[in-house]
């Protein structure tokens, strides 16, 4: 166990270019490899490896099933070791991420990942959850059964389109950003749409029930670009867009202004692509970043803002900027940029620290801006939801 566990984890991947609707999403059969810090054994890359070792820990600390039945997701990360990058093959998620579009058969403009920065985790049903939109056209709601090792389509909204009220909208698709979050303990995923509108719907998909409904909620900050949070600890939404940073209370029904030493956070001006990620072991939200920003804020579950030490490079959720999520087992930061550079933060230390550039740094900078990322509890691992229809696994740290 290196120095920085059982702290907090950001995943932070920055590049220079990016894969926009005039080029085609790439491949790296680089990625088709294992690739490992210390030289161990690599797993079977299939996604059919066999059942998780029997001296693994459960949970979110061990890379084992905690349900009786073991599956090939959670078998495949039980024999990878620390460091690993490895793509797990085999579930069809590349049959799913592109649909028909009228204007255009460009892969990137047909892509459903695209400028996108998570998925969620539902661990009671072992479900991936992602919506997500090509440029200007209908959204996709994807879910991955573990048990199953399959992707299906999810139900659409009963609203005819995913901008709510608003009959001028040139489309009712949108790309995701950071606009979903998920209530691991209620089973719902939510969606919120951004604008700078005083209302804003906020979408709600009941997992038990496979239906989704739909609120008015008072403006979200425009996260329209930005990212909606939802804060178990304080039962509350975290909005961090461009216009505003807000904590929405769904009971009250009311946004407050999220403030440090008295100021709204970032004042009246905030670059877009603002990012931000829950912390479930620590009980924080992080958040901030956008373009040209480094810029990092935490929310603990008394509703206290801390600024935290800026990042070596830029945050936020685009080819320019990054993607945010965390490790499970450890917590921990990191910040992958796109001049090679890989760092790991503690925010207890508040300190960052750099680390071996990983091998599949090509796969990643060819495809920033258009990975979403699952920070996987249950098995304690990272996914990385490419759009190119991979699935690539990050194991950065064993159990204790």
């Amino acid at each position: 166990m290196r120095e920085f566990a059982n702290t907090t984890l950001i995943f932070l991947l920055a590049a220079l270019g990016t894969t926009g609707c005039g080029e085609t999403p790439r491949r790296d059969p680089a990625a088709d490899v294992i690739h490992h810090r210390d030289g161990a054994a690599p797993p079977d890359s299939t996604g059919t490896a066999d059942a998780p070792r029997a001296s693994d820990d459960g949970g979110a600390d061990g890379g084992q099933d905690s349900a009786s039945s073991p599956t090939a997701l959670g078998a495949f990360i039980a024999k990878m070791t620390a460091g690993q990058w490895q793509e797990f093959k085999g579930t069809g998620l590349e049959k799913l991420v592109r649909i028909p579009l009228s204007e255009s058969d460009n892969d990137s403009c047909r892509n459903i990942i695209t400028w996108c920065q998570k998925a969620h985790w539902h661990p009671a049903t072992r479900q991936i959850l992602y919506l997500g939109s090509p440029h200007l056209n209908d959204y996709r709601f994807i879910i991955y059964s573990a048990d199953k090792n399959s992707w299906r389509v999810g139900p659409k909204t009963s609203y005819a389109c995913m901008y709510g009220e608003d009959p001028n909208a040139p489309h009712c698709g949108f790309h995701s950003f950071g606009r979903t979050t998920i209530d691991v303990a209620s089973g719902r995923f939510y969606m919120t749409h951004g604008g700078a509108k005083p209302t804003q719907p906020l979408f709600t998909y009941d997992i038990g029930k496979d239906t989704w409904s739909m609120k008015k909620v008072p403006g979200a900050g425009d996260s329209a670009t930005g990212s909606t949070i939802f804060f178990p600890e304080l039962k509350k939404f975290v909005f961090a867009g461009r216009w505003g940073r807000t904590l929405y209370d769904p009971v009250a029904e009311k946004t407050t202004p999220i403030t440090l030493n008295g100021k709204v956070v970032y004042g009246t001006a905030q670059p877009l692509h603002v990012t931000g990620v829950y912390l479930p072991r620590l009980g924080k939200v992080l958040f901030g970043g956008g373009n040209g920003c480094k810029s990092l804020f935490a929310i603990d579950k008394t509703g206290s803002v801390t600024k935290l030490t800026d990042a070596p490079d830029n945050i936020g959720q685009s080819a320019a900027n990054g993607l945010l999520t965390y490790d499970p087992v450890t917590q921990n930061a990191l910040l992958y940029s796109g001049n090679g550079n890989f760092y790991e933060y503690d925010v207890k230390q508040d300190v960052w620290s750099q680390l071996p550039k990983p091998a599949v740094a090509k796969t990643l900078d060819d495809n920033l801006g258009h990975i979403a990322a699952v920070p996987i509890d249950t098995y304690g691992a990272v996914v990385l939801l490419i759009q190119t229809g991979q699935v690539l696994v990050y194991k950065h740290e064993q159990g204790p």
